[in-house]
C-alpha cells in the first residue's frame, strides 16, 4: 500500500473517537516500515523531499501521541528520539512539537 494512504487512514483512525488501539498500532507498524524502506526516518535533504519528510514527521508525531493514549512511556521515548532529528532539521515548524515537548518534561 502507498506511504500516503496509509498516512491517511493512520489520521483517521487516530483521530476517529471510535478508533480501535490494534488498529492504530497496525498502521504505525506498517508506516514505519514503509518509512525505513524510502529512507524516510532519518531527515536527508539530498534524499527526500520536504513534504515526505514531513509526512514522515506526522507520523512518528501520531505514534508519539498514541503511546500516551495507551500507556507506554517507553515507546513515547522512542518515538521523541526519532523524532528529534526532524525538529532539528530544515523542514518547517510543527504544531505539534511543543506539546510533545510538554509530555516530555512531565
Amino acid at each position: 500500500m502507498d506511504v500516503h494512504k496509509l498516512h491517511k487512514s493512520l489520521v483517521a483512525a487516530f483521530s476517529s473517537s471510535h478508533s480501535k488501539p490494534e488498529e492504530v498500532r497496525s498502521l504505525l507498524t506498517k508506516l514505519k516500515i514503509a518509512l525505513t524502506e524510502h529512507n524516510l526516518l532519518e531527515p536527508s535533504a539530498s534524499t527526500s523531499s520536504s513534504s515526505d519528510l514531513v509526512l514522515a514527521r506526522e507520523v512518528l508525531e501520531i505514534g508519539a501521541f498514541y503511546s500516551v493514549r495507551i500507556g507506554d512511556i517507553a515507546a513515547f521515548d522512542r518515538y521523541i528520539s526519532l523524532l528529534t532529528p526532524f525538529y532539528d532539521s530544515s523542514l518547517s515548524p510543527s504544531a505539534h512539537y511543543e506539546p510533545l515537548l510538554g509530555l516530555r518534561l512531565l
